[in-house]
């Protein structure tokens, strides 16, 4: 039944592994709530980077929507207001000016507009945003540029870069006006940077395509443009490689980026507002003098975006469930700044080969070995890996995903446990089943609920076993009726095996008038001759108080009252079912029961006879009589026995 069980189990475990690798090769994005889940709490836990100082937010806030209220009325306000932004920033010192603020329409005047794209080209280090409506599909074509749109000016600003053909970026597939800054600012910017979100299925920000395709040209995100002119970088020197990342030249080193097959990076998210300074943009247009101030924006990266109530560039990232869609730039700089990168580990094939290997292994252990092993193992295996998948994330920024390794796991492993525990206690009812006629029922319960392991296998050991007769039953029997005969033996067994099990002996037949039992099997006990003869005691006063019952029964056979005699040898016995394969009783053979046999029968009435052994076992803790030799039939030597009569009997404590 073992080897069946085993077998099952192990099978199981590995056709699920078989099934659960097809699943995961062919639906990778599977278990992608899970792993989004627990990717978010490793971010909150260990995911931040330390913050770079050179990155700066002013933010047009509630603060200088207010102040600016009267003079420019609501927001957007004229561009003349963004263009002395533009040239206070230039003047304290910026080395980047990123705009995440779109300018697709005209502003309140042509003034404002051309002040911002002088001060724009003045400037010479302005990053501009620009919208763009992307697909997947690569049968979707960009349509002809119309004479006034502006997607030929920004396809003229495009990068020209080899995509290998592993990668599927982006594809632009609208360049409408309303999606793209006012030719003036697309000409006159430093650099353009696409502002695309990607959030992943559940809403949430947790990448950033790095580039997107516009026809044969590629538009890089607001943050890559932003370290093109911080770093002073050409496009010839940032690639995309066949390794899966994007890599760039800068000052004689190499950076590598890791991406995935959509050139979309990990965001290193930390804590939204803590992360990096950020100010009012009433702190640039202030005219209170302020010693400080160049200090807060000399050589940094100034990203401008604006967060006054009413924004809807909001988004949820792992960090807030609401954030200004502006620190995704700042973050995704610092991630690249700080080389705090993320690399996303496929979920095929090493960690979907350890996952098999895991499974396999842990089912050969659950099928064979004791379910409370099994069940430790489980634990074990379920702790050590959400620690390696931890410990990859926060030591080696690797992510690794928890879902493909708990569908490998999880079925067949708790398949497993299920068999094995319902496979114990088929056994532990087999077991109970046969037991309980045997030994009490309560001590029987309690060492099947503690696991305790039951052994009834035949096996050779040193056991204690009583023989008990009624002396002279079988004559008195003959002249007793049959109801009497059946209550008195019925009253005389529940007694004598009550006080077997009170003592944790094996009841193991009735013979007749008489009762054989033993000690030492299979409970195991301290000392089984001791609980053998205090036993044998006990049921010499449960005798006498029988008798007095039934001698006013008016029976006459039962008048004078009955006596037992109980013989106890201690000896080397083999113990277990035994039997044939249609009826197994789990007894005792051996010379020494023949041996407790024969000394029943000389033991003296209503008193206890017991071997040298047995009597050295009790260490003198009962008072005995002897030794005296004795020679019984069957047995060619001579026996030291020691005797308790009954008058000793009711002396003896106990």
């Amino acid at each position: 039944m073992k080897k069946k069980t085993t077998a099952i189990g192990i099978g199981f475990s590995v056709l699920w592994c078989i099934i659960a690798a097809v699943i995961v090769y062919k639906v990778p994005n599977l278990c992608e709530t899970l792993n989004f889940r627990i990717y978010d709490w490793k971010l909150r836990v260990a995911g931040h980077a330390e913050p770079n100082p050179l990155i700066v937010h002013v933010d047009v806030d509630d603060k200088a929507i207010h102040k600016y209220q009267k003079e420019y009325g609501q927001w957007p306000w004229d561009r003349s207001l963004s263009a002395k932004v533009v040239e206070r920033l230039s003047a304290l010192g910026a080395k980047t000016i990123v705009f995440d603020v779109l300018y697709s329409t005209p502003g309140r005047s042509e003034q404002g507009d051309q002040a911002l794209f002088q001060a724009i080209k003045a400037a010479g280090n302005v990053v501009s945003p620009t919208a763009v409506k992307t697909t997947y599909d690569v049968t979707r074509m960009l349509p002809p540029y119309k004479e006034d749109n502006r997607g030929h000016i920004l396809y003229d600003r495009a990068w020209e870069l080899r995509v290998p053909d592993r990668f599927h970026l982006p594809r632009v597939v609208e360049l409408q006006n309303r999606l793209l800054p006012l030719p003036g600012i697309i000409r006159d910017s430093r650099s353009l940077g696409h502002i695309k979100g990607t959030p992943d299925w559940d809403g949430v920000y947790r990448r950033l395509p790095l580039l997107v395709r516009i026809e044969d040209r590629c538009v890089p995100c607001l943050s890559l443009a932003a370290l093109q002119v911080y770093w002073n970088l050409e496009p010839s020197q940032i690639t995309l490689t066949n390794k899966d990342s994007v890599e760039i030249q800068h000052d004689g080193k190499t950076v590598r980026i890791p991406v995935d097959s959509h050139g979309a990076m990990l965001v290193r998210w930390g804590p939204i507002w803590e992360s990096f300074e950020n100010y009012s943009v009433l702190d640039i247009l202030s005219e209170t003098p302020d010693e400080a101030r160049q200090s807060r924006y000399k050589n940094k990266i100034v990203v401008i975006g604006f967060t006054a109530t009413g924004s809807t560039d909001l988004g949820v990232t792992p960090i807030e469930a609401s954030s200004p869609l502006s620190r995704i730039h700042s973050h995704t700089l610092n991630t690249i700044l700080r080389q705090s990168f993320i690399t996303d580990v496929p979920s095929f094939p090493i960690p979907l080969i350890l996952s098999v290997i895991v499974t396999i292994a842990f089912s050969v252990v659950a099928m064979r070995f004791r379910l409370q092993i099994g069940a430790v193992t489980f634990l074990a295996i379920l702790v050590l890996g959400f620690a390696a998948v931890f410990l990859a994330f926060s030591q080696g920024a690797y992510e690794v995903g928890t879902g493909e390794w708990l569908i490998v796991f999880l079925p067949p492993a708790v398949v497993c446990l299920a068999i094995r525990g319902g496979s114990i206690e088929l056994r532990a009812a087999r077991v109970s089943r046969t037991m309980e006629r045997y030994i009490d029922r309560d001590v029987l319960d309690k060492i099947l609920l503690s696991g305790a392991k039951l052994d009834i296998t035949a096996k050779r050991t040193e056991l204690t076993v009583v023989f008990v007769d009624i002396q002279g039953f079988s004559k008195v029997s003959e002249t007793m009726s049959v109801e009497y005969v059946h209550r008195f033996l019925n009253d005389f067994f529940q007694r004598m095996t009550r006080i077997v099990f009170d003592h944790h002996g094996t009841v193991d037949k009735f013979l007749g008038d008489g009762l054989l039992a033993f000690f030492g099997d299979p409970i195991p006990l301290e000392n089984h001759a001791e609980s053998a003869v205090r036993a044998a005691l006990d049921m010499q006063r449960e005798m006498a108080e029988l008798n007095a019952e039934w001698s006013v029964a008016g029976i006459s056979e039962t008048k004078g009252g009955l006596l037992v005699r109980i013989g106890i040898k201690t000896g080397v016995v083999i113990v277990g079912n035994l039997g044939s394969a249609r009826r197994v009783e789990y007894t005792v053979v051996g010379s020494t029961v023949n041996i407790a046999s024969r000394l029943q029968s000389i033991a003296p009435p209503g008193g206890i006879i017991l071997c040298a052994r047995t009597r050295a076992m009790i260490r003198g803790n009962i008072d005995c009589d002897g030794p005296d030799l004795v020679r019984v039939k069957g047995i060619d030597r001579d026996i030291e026995v020691y005797r308790i009569y009954s008058e000793a009997i009711q002396a003896t404590k106990i």
